[in-house]
């Protein structure tokens, strides 16, 4: 028995470390965009993976009672990032459209996702793909996640990563010349920046992959 339970261990141990070296990978590959780094053959690697925009669709919505339609049809992706059980919908929802119609929300969220330096949707969808890819690789049985994004003015988490869902918020990773940043200690704000979105994931997954 405890040999087993050593031979877990030792799995669990092989699995985040892979995952780590992918997030080493990443993090090297965005920082020398311009080098050719050796890889891993993925040309017959696929995923099938799309973010959900939810977002946009949340900065779109008009009223309080709106919101709360949105945070009913979408239960699990309100409750776990918001950390707020659906019977505290109502009371989440009048907040977060107190939020939507503050004009500094509006204008934090246009030059988070249009201004310079902004974080390119599509661009973060092609890395979360190879990632997904690289972890495939190693792992042909993985299940690539759903994928939301949200904007809320720091209201939820920055990140909430399990093997079935990814939610990101996007305006913890709008970067150094924000308007608005996350009230943490300074070095966290270091981490706080869109390149280090998708090796942040991954580390959250070898995370969970050391549980037992």
């Amino acid at each position: 028995m405890l040999f087993l339970y050593k031979k877990f261990r030792i799995t669990i141990l092989r699995n985040k470390l892979i995952l780590m070296a992918i997030c080493i990978i990443l993090l090297i590959m965005a920082c020398q965009k311009n080098e050719k780094l050796k890889d891993i053959d993925l040309s017959n690697i696929h995923v099938e993976s799309s973010i959900i925009r939810s977002d946009s669709i949340m900065m779109s919505l008009k009223s309080e009672a709106e919101i709360f339609e949105f945070l009913k049809n979408n239960h699990s992706v309100a409750e776990l990032y918001f950390d707020t059980p659906e019977a505290g919908f109502k009371e989440l929802a009048k907040k977060l459209n107190d939020f939507y119609k503050s004009p500094a929300l509006n204008d934090f969220y246009k030059k988070a996702i249009e201004g310079p330096n902004s974080i390119n949707v599509n661009s973060l969808q092609q890395e979360i793909n190879t990632a997904f890819r690289h972890v495939k690789f190693y792992y042909p049985n993985f299940k690539t996640p759903k994928i939301h994004t949200l904007f809320t003015g720091f209201a939820g988490k920055d990140l909430y990563v399990s093997d079935s869902l990814i939610i990101i918020g996007l305006d913890y990773f709008a970067g150094k010349n924000a308007p608005f940043r996350p009230q943490v200690y300074d070095y966290q704000l270091l981490k706080y920046q869109k390149e280090y979105i998708v090796p942040s994931i991954l580390n959250l997954l070898a995370v969970n992959y050391s549980k037992i």
